[in-house]
């Protein structure tokens, strides 16, 4: 019997599953109907051997759309405006994240376990995630140099 990892989306919209399968942007998706916003779906798959993130929710997961979806995609370039995010370093409000408030990971690993039941799963660096309470968001980030 060949092994393998189960991957669980719970509750993702379609237009978030195709975001994540072809490596786009929000604003870079144009022409779905209103429906893959608001209707959510369950993905349940398994992968044969040691099936990293990146191939789970890239490849992988353009398979299952297109098989469940018949999902047919047009890529093309645009121009579009572009905004620079920049702070004075005299007026910098941002506070470090503090060392160990989360777990390092990265797309290339194989996906972590589901957590036990009533277990809340960790928290993993750089991505947002709900509060205990389900109301409250937060953002874990590191600090980068852009290049030009």
């Amino acid at each position: 019997m060949a092994s393998g990892r189960t991957s669980y989306m719970t509750n993702f919209p379609l237009r978030r599953l195709l975001l994540l399968a072809y490596g786009v942007q929000d604003f870079q998706l144009s022409g779905d109907p209103p429906w893959t916003g608001s209707d959510h779906y369950d993905i349940q798959a398994k992968a044969e051997g040691n099936a990293s993130v990146r191939q789970m929710e890239s490849q992988m997961l353009q398979a299952v759309l297109e098989d469940r979806f018949k999902l047919l995609l047009h890529r093309e370039a645009r121009r579009l405006p572009v905004y620079e995010l920049t702070t004075l370093k005299s007026n910098v409000k941002l506070k470090h994240s503090m060392e160990g408030s989360c777990i390092p990971w990265s797309v290339d690993s194989p996906p972590p376990s589901a957590p036990a039941p009533g277990e809340f799963p960790p928290t993993f660096c750089g991505f947002p995630r709900l509060g205990i309470d389900g109301s409250n968001r937060t953002l874990d980030g590191v600090e980068s140099a852009l290049r030009r």
